[in-house]
């Protein structure tokens, strides 16, 4: 199994935080991290998920295979978060969402 990296726009991501971290927002950009076999079974994966959840995908920017994915154009602090996010995906065998950017309005 091999993790991937997800980066894409959506509406809804309340929807896929933790209800500890629920804010009111129309959407965001986030990184998801998952154990798969594939490119295109991690991307099924996260999509049916997010499906599941109710979010709406806005825009894909990129999914990679997280060892060819360039941490080190990334600070430090950016290196150890996806470093982190990618081990916790491995360890926990789910999908680890991170959102990085979320927006009230949507215009």
């Amino acid at each position: 199994m091999t993790i991937f990296i997800y980066s894409f726009e959506a509406e809804s991501i309340d929807n896929i935080s933790p209800s500890s971290e629920k804010r009111e927002t129309a959407g965001g950009f986030v990184y998801a991290f998952v154990n798969a076999r594939s490119l295109k079974s991690a991307a099924n994966i996260i999509w049916q998920d997010l499906d599941r959840k109710g979010v709406k995908i806005i825009w894909d920017e990129y999914i990679y295979n997280y060892s060819e994915f360039d941490v080190e154009e990334f600070d430090a602090e950016g290196q150890k978060y996806f470093t982190e996010s990618a081990a916790r995906a491995k360890e926990c065998n789910e999908i680890v969402y991170s959102p990085i950017y979320a927006y009230e309005d949507a215009d």
